[in-house]
């Protein structure tokens, strides 16, 4: 027995060490990995690095990081910056907007960290937390890293900014082009919303008024690019147009294409600084442009393609070599970006284009819809190819209607604009801004590209056993349109799954959450239903029934059986009564009232003085208790060893002589 008790103690020590080992190795092990810009940091790696961030009990996070981070330290003394101006307690909760040991997962400076400050969209910033670094005109439209060049890094080297220690000085990003010469201040003549070359801000010497075509002249097209006011001799006190601008109708420099006069010293006689509209020219003249008056063009009247000013026709734009640009005269129906694309592709003038698929003898623009080739049809952003490669030009531009309205008939759709064409075969579940190739393949509808992957960003993602559903055991048609519900589709497991438990563990006083986790997966996962993860510890939260000693190392299923059902507490309902109820108090037998230690039945606490009426006295105290509790044969045939009742009196086991009977 003795030998036994020492086995017993000595394994739970073992047990004891081995568990406050594991414990305390857990306790102090790095919650993960540093971020890359603070794990090159010598100072800061292995278990001494940790000391530099958390050792200090008598100061709190942010004064170790501002220990680093002087700058950041200067905005908070300061109320400047985007730290020192978020105010409240954000301000030093560094670790709410910089997280950490969590490797590169997620970045230091990311857009989870601006959108904890209010800044939802990075690049749209607008400086609101830097007063003195506001964002006016094209500097607005600059992406952060333009700026920034360490903005989009995903690791700075030591010592390295990201956003900090900038100033809004021109010369810090551009080059002067003055060298000097016209101050520090640019915007004074330059602004901020306009290319450099353009100085609206600046006024202009009133001997030359910038009025007409000359306002929108870059300053460097007259003035040099040399870069100072004095880089071009001065100018005589009254200008004239031959100074600056050649003269097309005379003399050897002469347009070929543009009529030739006699009187040209005059340009004012037929221009003005507008632009450079002939005022005065004959029917017979025309033939001097590169310009035939064929077609329909044959019986137009001169104002409708010159206009009228003063009652004198005004001159178009230089023709063309082939021919006049139709969009002198015509506005283009076509989409933004249309007729240069469309130029580009079949390698000619922008121009030009418009008689590859229109000629003057057509008596309406929207005839010529069969010389459209189809690879042609790539300049409208929708490329012909599998499946829209074998659809009619009807099936797609209504003709039904002999003149209508040209953007109805051609809307300018995207190939990615699915729904543009086709009915959504979800009824409207996703938003009308998602694009149907998210989910599926241009040349086929199904099967759809929607993985395990893009599930993980749903509200269920997918594991262990759920992997190898099939998408329509959950995703069920509607009866409603016919349409597969994926909004609103349940996530919860009581939703799908029947409780085996039949609300056993959701019974008033239970614990709602376990380590975080609700419902089913407080001790379930979705690997096996069948696998449990419960402790000792949850055992005795969950039932008030403590596991220790040899119930904890028990499985689940020699109590509970399977399927699972409620588990007795009581010795007798699971444990056979070795006593044959000599113990028992009405028809219950109390072990514990003797057997306290779950690990071994053969360890009690029975104590003849308090449970027994016989009190062992200094000749019976040594004694082995089977000297006096012998086995007794029972009316059922068994042997079971006899406590009670048994005789106090000497006589009852000893004979005259005082030998044991």
């Amino acid at each position: 027995m003795k030998r036994l008790v020492s086995s017993v103690l000595a394994g739970s020590l073992l047990v004891l060490v081995v568990t406050v080992a594991v414990w305390d190795t857990g306790v102090r092990s790095s919650p993960g990995p540093l971020s890359s810009v603070h794990a090159v940091v010598d100072e800061l790696r292995g278990v001494v690095g940790c000391a530099a961030c958390h050792s200090d009990r008598e100061r709190d996070l942010a004064s170790a990081c501002i220990a680093c981070h002087e700058v950041v330290g200067r905005q908070l003394e300061e109320a400047q910056g985007v730290h020192g101006t978020i105010g409240g307690a954000l301000a030093r909760d560094c670790g709410n907007c910089h997280v950490e040991h969590v490797g590169d997962h997620v970045p230091l400076a990311g857009d989870h960290a601006f959108a904890r400050v209010g800044v939802p969209d990075r690049d749209a910033y607008d400086h609101r937390h830097v007063a003195t670094f506001d964002l006016n005109g094209m500097h607005d439209a600059l992406a952060c890293v333009a700026c920034h060049e360490n903005a989009d890094a995903e690791s700075l080297e030591h010592g390295s900014v990201r956003f900090l220690g900038l100033t809004q000085d021109c010369v810090a990003c551009h080059d002067d082009a003055h060298r000097g010469a016209l101050g520090a201040n640019c915007t004074e003549c330059h602004g901020q919303d306009l290319p450099f070359e353009f100085a609206t801000e600046f006024a202009h010497d009133v001997r030359f008024p910038l009025e007409g075509a000359h306002a929108a002249v870059a300053c460097k097209d007259c003035h040099g690019s040399e870069g100072t006011r004095a880089s071009r001799a001065p100018r005589p006190a009254v200008r004239t147009c031959r100074e600056c601008h050649p003269n097309p109708h005379d003399g050897p420099r002469a347009d070929p294409d543009r009529v030739r006069l006699r009187e040209t010293g005059d340009c004012s006689a037929c221009h003005d600084t507008n632009a450079f509209s002939v005022v005065r020219v004959s029917a017979a003249d025309h033939g001097h442009f590169s310009f035939a008056l064929e077609g329909a063009h044959a019986d137009l009247g001169c104002a409708a393609c010159h206009g009228r000013l003063d009652a004198s026709p005004r001159w178009g734009r230089s023709a063309l070599a082939n021919g006049r640009d139709c969009a002198a005269c015509h506005e283009s129906p076509h989409r933004e970006g249309f007729v240069e694309a469309f130029s580009v592709q079949i390698g000619v003038e922008a121009g030009d284009a418009c008689a590859y698929c229109h000629s003057e003898s057509d008596p309406d623009f929207a005839v010529p819809v069969g010389r459209m080739r189809p690879e042609w049809h790539d300049a409208s952003g929708f490329s012909l190819a599998s499946p829209h490669g074998a659809a009619a030009c009807a099936d797609c531009h209504s003709t039904k209607d002999a003149t209508p309205e040209f953007r109805k008939r051609f809307p300018g759709r995207s190939a990615e604009s699915c729904v543009s064409c086709h009915e959504d075969a979800h009824g409207g579940q996703f938003p009308s801004s998602a694009s149907c190739l998210e989910c599926h393949d241009k040349q086929r509808f199904l099967p759809s590209k929607f993985g395990l992957e893009a599930h993980a960003r749903t509200l269920f993602p997918l594991r262990g056993a759920h992997e190898a559903v099939a998408c329509a055991r959950c995703h069920r048609e509607s009866p409603g349109n016919g349409a597969r519900q994926f909004a609103n589709t349940p996530n919860t497991c009581e939703q799908c799954h029947a409780d085996p438990h039949e609300g056993e563990f959701d019974r008033h006083g239970r614990p709602r959450s376990r380590g975080g986790r609700t419902g089913c997966a407080r001790c379930h996962d979705q690997s096996d239903f069948r696998v449990v993860s419960w402790s000792a510890e949850d055992h005795a939260v969950w039932t008030g029934y403590e596991l220790t000693g040899s119930h904890a190392a028990t499985d689940c299923r020699s109590c509970h059986g399977e399927p699972f059902r409620a588990a007795p507490q009581a010795c007798a309902s699971c444990h056979e009564d070795v006593h044959a109820g000599q113990f028992a108090e009405g028809k219950r037998s109390d072990c514990a009232r003797c057997h306290v230690d779950t690990t071994s039945f053969r360890k009690h606490a029975f104590d003849h003085a308090t449970h027994g009426r016989f009190r062992l006295d200094d000749t019976h105290r040594d004694l082995a208790c089977r000297a006096c509790h012998r086995p007794a044969r029972t009316k059922l045939g068994r042997d079971v060893v006899r406590y009670k009742p048994l005789g106090v009196e000497c006589k009852d086991c000893h004979d005259a002589r005082g030998r044991k009977r």
